[in-house]
């Protein structure tokens, strides 16, 4: 099972956390009549469930639509560790 460690929630906790992941490439097509003006998109799905209970906190449970390459498992891990970061991102701003 792959592990993340969090880069921190709202209030900067660090933790760690080994998640069930699973993904699945979709294929999105525009409203019917709207063809001409919209693409169809190739997404993919992530799905990462965090296996027991934390004391701390809640138990992790991401859902994440991304239009990059997820081809493997260390692809989706990865934006999964992007994600975990988003904290600091935020902090920053």
């Amino acid at each position: 099972m792959p592990q993340i460690s969090n880069a921190g929630d709202a209030e900067g906790k660090m933790s760690e956390a080994i998640l069930d992941v699973k993904y699945h490439r979709l294929c999105v097509h525009p409203p019917v009549g709207k063809s001409k003006q919209y693409c169809t998109l190739m997404l993919t799905v992530i799905h990462a469930v965090e296996q027991g209970q934390p004391t701390d906190r809640d138990n992790i449970s991401w859902k994440l639509i991304t239009n990059l390459p997820v081809e493997t498992i260390e692809d989706a891990v990865r934006k999964l560790t992007w994600y975990a970061l988003r904290w600091k991102i935020e902090t920053f701003h």
